[in-house]
């Protein structure tokens, strides 16, 4: 053995090997970044697996009979070391490339509306709250840019396939789903898809009603884990839904997603609709501990009834809205819904105190909150500011035509 590790050793087949495998595996690290950045497909790479493997043992023979191609050449060497270099080089850059667009780049994902396909009550409302949830939950995260709603659920979408869809959101994932329940428990299917209609992943969610946190935190993790969100953005996730508890009570349970629903459809409210609305909250809250989502739900109407009310009126409104909110902000710290509501509810987004890229970083997928600083920077004539921002509001909220952005023209509400 020792007489033929030296033969080995003598005849460069143990340098061969080791080069030839270096080589290898730095040219799967290429072909893994250019199958990520869909420029090669997952056959190619097949092939190129296949044919390294096969070639690996002839590169041995051919070492051990040729005393290696470059054994007492001293060009060849150099060729030899300086293309291993130059390999080396070559894949080095491209990771860089990858990291590079991995920190720069914000994959867009949309949440689609999830579909109920029961008849029970309420199923149509859970549905659309459980989409909100996941959207909300999503758009805490600064690595994922997150399409409003009001676009992702757009009416002119509805027939269309996902690659069409993905294409209108300018979106490189879709989410969408389908849910039904029975008396007690509530069952939810998800998949992932990629701009152009593959289905990357499907799962399977089933908990009770009233288990409402247990369901979406294991719906947000697993979707999480998908996307490769990194490990603390799902913990805040689980941290956002622990902080906001609902009440025991399917029944109550559905009240919450059923006014949320009609607060969040484009309708032309009235007072007297308005009115009785507020009047249902106060009677389900009363004697609630776990009203956190109704002080909130109540303080959105309260502020919307404003525009219906005298100039003496509303100053009441106005205090009253602004307590909801700040007892919802008691009851549920962590959620980024209730702490927007009350910022955009204020002028003090006008203020020249506030940090509008420390504001941004805090709701990075807020279009209205964009088109607001958009506004006070055009009030302000830094229209360069404005502009850019009226463009990322409409980046997040394409198909609803309340946003749109060139050259100078600005947000639109």
């Amino acid at each position: 053995m020792t007489g033929f590790y030296r033969q080995l050793k003598d005849r460069k087949v143990i340098r061969a090997g080791v080069v030839y495998l270096a080589v290898f595996w730095l040219v799967l690290q290429v072909a893994d970044i250019l199958t990520g950045s869909d420029l090669l497909s997952d056959v190619a790479v097949r092939w190129l697996i296949l044919s390294g493997l096969v070639l690996f043992p002839l590169v041995l023979i051919l070492s051990w009979y040729l005393e290696h191609p470059w054994h007492h050449r001293q060009s060849l060497s150099i060729a030899g070391d300086l293309a291993l270099l130059a390999a080396i080089t070559v894949a080095a850059s491209l990771l860089a490339w990858q990291q590079w667009n991995q920190a720069f780049t914000r994959p867009v994902i949309a949440v689609l509306a999830l579909e109920p396909t029961d008849t029970q009550p309420g199923t149509s409302e859970m549905s659309a709250h459980l989409g909100r949830q996941l959207r909300m939950l999503l758009a805490t995260s600064r690595e994922v840019r997150v399409i409003e709603t009001s676009s992702a659920w757009h009416d002119s979408l509805e027939a269309l396939p996902m690659s069409e869809k993905a294409a209108k959101l300018n979106a490189d994932y879709l989410l969408s789903g389908t849910i039904n329940q029975t008396r007690l428990n509530i069952r939810i299917t998800l998949q992932l898809f990629d701009s152009t209609g593959a289905l990357l992943w499907s799962e399977r969610f089933r908990d009770r009603i009233i288990d409402q946190y247990h369901l979406q935190n294991s719906m947000i993790a697993a979707l999480g884990a998908e996307l490769k969100l990194p490990s603390s953005v799902l913990l805040r996730f689980s941290e956002i839904l622990q902080s906001c508890e609902y009440p025991i009570e399917r029944d109550l349970i559905l009240v919450i997603a059923g006014t949320e629903n009609e607060l969040e459809q484009d309708v032309d409210w009235d007072q007297e609709q308005l009115q009785s609305l507020i009047g249902d909250l106060d009677n389900n809250m009363d004697g609630l501990n776990e009203a956190g989502l109704f002080h909130l739900l109540r303080g959105k109407a309260r502020l919307m009834l404003i525009d219906h009310l005298g100039s003496q009126q509303r100053s009441v409104a106005q205090a009253l809205a602004r307590k909801d909110l700040e007892e919802a902000a008691i009851l549920c710290p962590a959620n980024p819904t209730v702490a927007l509501e009350a910022l955009l509810s204020t002028r003090a987004l006008e203020s020249s105190e506030l940090e509008p890229k420390e504001i941004i970083s805090t709701f990075p997928n807020s279009a209205e909150l964009r088109a607001r600083l958009s506004a006070a920077y055009a009030a302000n004539e830094d229209h360069d500011s404005a502009n850019t921002l009226a463009c990322e509001a409409f980046d997040l909220d394409p198909l609803t035509e309340n946003y749109f952005c060139s050259d100078y023209q600005l947000s639109s509400p």
